[in-house]
């Protein structure tokens, strides 16, 4: 009996220090949390993003996020026949399709039958071209962002309209290549109308739709923007398309928007639980919310604390160098990526949030260049349609760039300028830092490029 009752004080005090122990560790790491968070919701309320004090859940609340842009109902109306125009004709001829698509991805048609099936896809897409570039005349937003789906918002709105512009895109390539005058330039600047309408939101997704966009804009505008293609008004038109707002500003302020999300995030979670997104009865649904539940419950509140603690803190630092042009950031990026690289493994919602923050500051820093090589492209043309040939240096089109030419953003030195007789080569290093002579179109680190020819 007495043996009996050593063993009941023994586990009884285990139970004690044990749950002590646990209150103790959430305690701790409850007000490091705190601290960190709280940093998150100070630069949320410095740039006046609302997300910091909005709930993703219930949907009612998600009006509150972004407050309505007052929309264009018949540019909306448009969009809804658009899509189902382009999904049917995508169901209707397959051949067509997947002929177009290599033909707009790889600039040629491998064999006589796909360049026969493109023409056929491109005559059979002709309204809806039109349609399209009249949809781009339209003051947007195309479609609302609707935040009662979550984080996934209207993905789908997105992939449609990404189907016109890369169908515009391959419309462009393609007429240009038969010497077709005007349609080409009309599918370039509808190309960058629509890009620039895309709404922007609070957590970056659509930004990069963007930054992915005008990648395909920097190579339809080098087959279709020559010295003798286009007259000075239509250059004067697509300059004035390419984006002057402080693009890396907003896509600061995106960060910001992503963060303040996702710290909501983790308290709608600890106050509601895994939200349902589907079949109540999902096996995969009830798993995931029990665990979720398990890992926010205090048995390990403490590791969801950290979770938390080093996502937010993560996201502050490279806010922070997000401010910076990416080759000052540079250093701080990459000892980001080696800790977030050995990060443990439990961390299961700061991880793939954060990604690896050196490929999304890149990203950004690749949409600069975009935009720098674009707006100097569209220069170098308007110089030699005025003096006959192509400048020795680029600081000859200072006076058109509003009196500098701006730096590589991947290098803080001159984008590379090659003349060469009636064309020139102007490029930015890329990501790797290296000069790779203008090559481009492979991996991401791949020179920027725009290769211009009278």
């Amino acid at each position: 009996m007495k043996s009996k009752g050593w063993f009941g004080a023994v586990a009884i005090a285990v139970v004690v220090v044990g749950v002590s122990c646990l209150f103790f560790a959430q305690e701790f790491t409850g007000s490091r949390r705190e601290a960190a968070v709280a940093r998150i919701h100070e630069l949320a309320d410095t740039h006046h993003i609302a997300p910091a004090r909005t709930s993703l859940f219930p949907a009612a609340d998600a009006e509150t996020l972004v407050p309505n842009a007052g929309g264009n109902a018949d540019a909306r109306a448009l969009f809804i026949r658009l899509a189902g125009m382009e999904k049917a004709l995508r169901e209707s001829n397959r051949k067509g399709f997947e002929a177009w698509r290599h033909v707009a991805m790889s600039g040629q048609a491998a064999t006589a039958e796909e360049l026969s099936n493109n023409e056929s896809y491109l005559s059979q897409a002709d309204e809806l071209i039109r349609e399209t570039r009249r949809l781009s005349e339209m003051a947007g937003p195309y479609f609302d962002l609707d935040y009662s789906k979550n984080l996934a918002m209207d993905r789908s709105a997105l992939f449609t309209l990404q189907s016109l512009i890369v169908l515009l895109d391959g419309d462009a390539r393609v007429k240009s290549r038969k010497a077709v005058i005007l349609e080409p330039f009309e599918d370039l600047a509808a190309l960058m109308r629509l890009t620039n309408g895309i709404p922007r939101d609070p957590y970056a997704i659509t930004d990069g739709f963007r930054r992915g966009n005008y990648r395909l804009v920097l190579g339809v505008a080098q087959e279709v923007v020559t010295a003798t293609s286009v007259s000075a008004d239509q250059l004067k038109l697509l300059e004035a398309l390419v984006p002057r707002d402080p693009e890396r500003e907003l896509f600061t302020r995106a960060l910001i928007g992503q963060a303040s999300l996702t710290v909501r995030f983790f308290d709608d979670i600890r106050e509601n639980g895994f939200p349902e997104t589907g079949n109540p009865r999902n096996t995969g649904e009830i798993a995931g919310r029990a665990a979720f539940w398990l890992y926010f419950s205090p048995l390990a509140a403490s590791l969801s604390n950290q979770d938390e603690e080093y996502y937010a803190g993560t996201m502050a630092r490279i806010i922070e160098a997000a401010t910076l042009p990416y080759y000052e950031a540079k250093l701080q990026l990459e000892a980001l990526d080696r800790e977030h690289a050995s990060a443990p493994r439990w961390r299961v919602i700061s991880r793939p949030e954060i990604g690896m923050p050196s490929e999304t500051l890149a990203e950004q820093a690749n949409y600069e260049a975009c935009l720098d090589i674009l707006r100097m492209g569209l220069c170098l043309q308007g110089y030699h349609q005025q003096h006959g040939e192509y400048p020795e240096s680029v600081d000859a089109i200072a006076v058109n760039m509003g009196g500098h030419v701006p730096v590589d953003s991947f290098s803080g030195q001159s984008y590379i300028y090659v003349r060469s007789g009636d064309s020139f080569l102007l490029y930015s290093v890329g990501k790797n830092g290296v000069d790779n002579g203008g090559k481009a179109g492979g991996p991401k680190d791949d020179d920027v490029v725009w290769r211009g020819k009278a």
